[in-house]
């Protein structure tokens, strides 16, 4: 309900289905009833009153089968439109499914290059006493120091893919990119898994 194509969508199918019902109201008989009650002063004893009450009623004969055709067309219309609603709605959920998996993705990427840091940090530091101690080249050194700088590089791009991500997830579903939102581990990790994620 929060997006605004849906929401236009379901306001097209409410608009046709009234419609149907206004070409259907055509179709069936129609009456009109009317009351009327005059009082008039009372001359020379006279009390002059009057009421009446009227009722029309009006069917069409025939018309050439000009209302059912119109009906026919009018429900086929919607038909058309409540499918189109529907496929909508799959892509929808499924470009927001995507789009969760993806913060999913990104998140264990992040744990796992964590881990490759800390690792990376602490050959960095073993290196650095093996160089002190003659036992390495500085150029050996300066290798590991490197890949450990590039491992805290890519850590930087897959926390501003993050960023993106929840943006992207954010603007999906219409939410104010001011609000921020955590992903609650197991519980939607099991879901995304099992594919439930509506």
């Amino acid at each position: 309900d929060n997006n605004y194509t849906i929401s236009i969508k379901k306001l097209s199918l409410d608009m046709e289905m009234e419609s149907i019902r206004e070409v259907q109201r055509k179709i069936f008989p129609t009456m009109a009833l009317s009351y009327n009650h005059n009082i008039s002063r009372v001359i020379n004893d006279i009390d002059s009153r009057s009421s009446s009450i009227r009722c029309d009623i009006s069917e069409t004969v025939w018309d050439g089968g000009k209302n059912n055709l119109v009906l026919q067309i009018y429900r086929y219309n919607y038909t058309i439109l409540q499918q189109e609603t529907d496929l909508y709605k799959n892509q929808f959920i499924n470009a927001v499914r995507m789009k969760f998996f993806s913060i999913l993705q990104i998140i264990e990427n992040i744990k796992i290059q964590n881990e490759l840091i800390s690792l990376s940090k602490e050959q960095t530091e073993i290196s650095l006493k093996e160089k002190d101690l003659g036992m390495i080249l500085s150029i050996d050194y300066y290798e590991i120091s490197s890949q450990y700088k590039s491992a805290l590089i890519d850590l930087l791009k897959y926390k501003n893919s993050l960023l993106k991500a929840k943006n992207d997830f954010k603007s999906e579903l219409n939410m104010n990119y001011e609000a921020d939102f955590d992903i609650a581990g197991n519980l939607f990790i099991k879901l995304a898994k099992e594919n439930k994620l509506n």
